[in-house]
């Protein structure tokens, strides 16, 4: 299920038919999937992924008729499916005008279960950059954790204070990229 095509995955939250059908393609094996492939060296650090969960998010203006809380998800499956195939442990944050949950996922390996929770989850507040930052900057302190690559993924619509840009750069001098 980690190497499927993100859109095949969130056909999940479409309904009970949807599911379903997810569901009949799993059991076939006939669900598209990444082909991965390629000659990079494995080895490469943790990836720690803070994912806003806003109001904002919610809106469906990304074509379609996806939400950015779709598509942010989406990318995170992608981004799960690039560490199983790399070996990364990967961390993920979601976040609004708070923490509002966290996962973290063994060399990448999402099962079932995290994976519906985590799709199933929308938290809908404000949006402060803050605390995910924080959160990613305690992580990333100790053990493999100090190599860990931090992607934010959010549509921007935040105020970023002095703080935040500190953290963020106090946490780049560390080597986390």
């Amino acid at each position: 299920l980690v190497l499927a095509l993100p859109s095949e995955v969130m056909r999940a939250k479409l309904g009970e038919a949807a599911r379903a059908e997810l569901a009949k393609k799993l059991l076939n094996r006939n669900i598209v999937q990444y082909a991965l492939g390629g000659k990079e060296k494995e080895g490469k650090g943790p990836v720690v992924v803070m994912v806003d969960d806003s109001g904002s998010m919610g809106e469906t203006d990304m074509g379609g008729g996806l939400s950015r809380e779709l598509v942010a998800k989406a990318l995170v499956i992608a981004i799960a499916a690039i560490c199983r195939k790399q070996k990364r442990d990967l961390y993920v944050i979601a976040y609004s005008h708070r923490i509002a949950g966290e996962w973290q996922f063994p060399k990448g390996v999402i099962t079932m279960e995290k994976l519906q929770e985590y799709i199933g989850h929308f938290d809908c507040g404000g949006t402060d950059w803050r605390a995910p930052v924080e959160r990613a900057c305690e992580i990333t302190k100790e053990g493999d954790w100090k190599k860990a690559d931090l992607l934010m993924i959010s549509d921007g619509d935040c105020r970023i204070d002095d703080e935040t840009y500190r953290l963020l750069e106090k946490a780049r001098k560390r080597n986390v990229q």
